[in-house]
C-alpha cells in the first residue's frame, strides 16, 4: 500500500511539474535598477488537451462558450504580487513553438532589490492550492542592487537545507525505486522538460563571479532533463528525490555535463 501511495503521489507531482516542457525566465536589469521579467512557459499537446478538458483556466468567447486559455490576467496578476512590492503585470500572450503551445509574460519592476523569483516551475500552471492539494514549494532567487558606475548586483541563490534523515532516505529508497513501472513512467514524461533562468544586463559586464557568461547574459541554471538520461546513476538518484525541491534537484544534477547550474552564492555582477 505504501509502494502504491508513493507512486501514485510521484506521478501526481510530475503531472504538475513536467506539465511545463519548458520555463524560461529572463530577468533584465537598467543601470538604475529598474527592469523586467519577461517569462515564457510552454506545454505539450497532450498536456494542453489534458488542460482543456479539465478547463483549469477559462474564458468566454463571443457566443457565451466557455474556452481554454492560458493567458488569465487575474492570476498572472497574482504571479506579480509574490514576485515583490513594485512588480507590476505588463502584458500576456498565448504562444505556438515547435508543436508546443503556453504563454509568455512580461512584468515590470523599479528596484531589483525587491524583487523575488520563485524558481519552482509549479506555479507558472493556473491551479490553486485546493487544485494540488497542497501549497506549492518557494524557493526565492533575491537580489541586491547597488547604483554607481560601475552598477553592481548580487543574486541570492535559493538555499534548502538538503539533510534528510537516514531513516527518511531508506524509506524513499525502498519505496520509490527507478526499476519501478511507476517511476519509469514518471522519468519518461520529465525527458524533455527544461527550465532556466538568465539575468541580462542592459550595458557591458566588467567583473563577475559568474560561471557562465555571454555577452551581457548569465545563465544562473539551465536543466534540460535529456542530459540526466545519460547517466544512469544520476538518474537513479533523480527517481529517488524526497522532497521535489529546486535545492535538491540542484544537488543532483550539479555534476552532470550539458546541465548548467551556478554554484557560486551570492552572485556578484558588476556592468556599466
Amino acid at each position: 500500500m505504501k509502494l502504491l501511495i508513493n507512486s501514485c503521489l510521484l506521478l501526481f507531482v510530475v503531472l504538475l511539474f513536467s506539465g511545463c516542457l519548458e520555463v524560461q525566465t529572463i530577468v533584465n536589469v537598467n543601470k538604475d535598477g529598474s527592469g523586467t521579467v519577461n517569462e515564457k512557459v510552454l506545454f505539450s499537446k497532450d498536456m494542453v488537451e489534458l488542460l482543456s478538458s479539465f478547463n483549469v483556466s477559462d474564458s468566454t468567447d463571443s457566443t457565451g462558450t466557455s474556452k481554454f486559455s492560458f493567458v488569465d490576467e487575474k492570476e498572472l496578476k497574482s504571479h506579480a504580487s509574490d514576485m515583490g512590492d513594485g512588480v507590476n503585470y505588463v502584458s500576456g500572450k498565448e504562444i505556438k513553438e515547435d508543436g508546443k503551445e503556453g504563454y509568455s509574460v512580461v512584468y515590470s519592476f523599479d528596484d531589483l532589490s525587491k524583487l523575488r523569483i520563485n524558481e519552482n516551475p509549479n506555479n507558472k500552471m493556473n491551479l490553486s492550492e485546493s487544485d494540488t492539494g497542497k501549497s506549492e514549494k518557494k524557493e526565492y532567487l533575491t537580489f541586491n542592487f547597488k547604483q554607481g558606475n560601475p552598477a553592481e548586483i548580487l543574486v541570492n541563490m535559493s538555499k534548502k537545507d538538503l539533510n534528510i534523515p537516514s531513516e527518511e532516505k531508506k524509506e524513499s529508497k525502498d519505496t520509490v525505486s527507478a526499476d519501478n513501472p511507476f517511476a519509469k513512467q514518471f522519468l519518461n514524461m520529465m525527458k524533455d522538460f527544461r527550465i532556466s533562468i538568465r539575468l541580462h544586463v542592459n550595458g557591458n559586464i566588467e567583473n563577475t563571479n559568474a560561471t557562465y557568461v555571454e555577452g551581457s547574459d548569465i545563465t544562473l541554471f539551465d536543466i534540460a532533463f535529456k542530459e540526466l538520461f545519460k547517466d544512469k546513476d544520476k538518474l537513479d538518484e533523480f527517481s529517488r528525490m524526497n522532497n521535489h525541491s529546486i535545492s535538491e534537484l540542484k544537488e543532483v544534477l550539479k555534476n552532470i555535463p550539458g546541465i548548467k547550474l551556478e554554484l557560486n552564492n551570492p552572485v556578484s555582477v558588476k556592468f556599466d
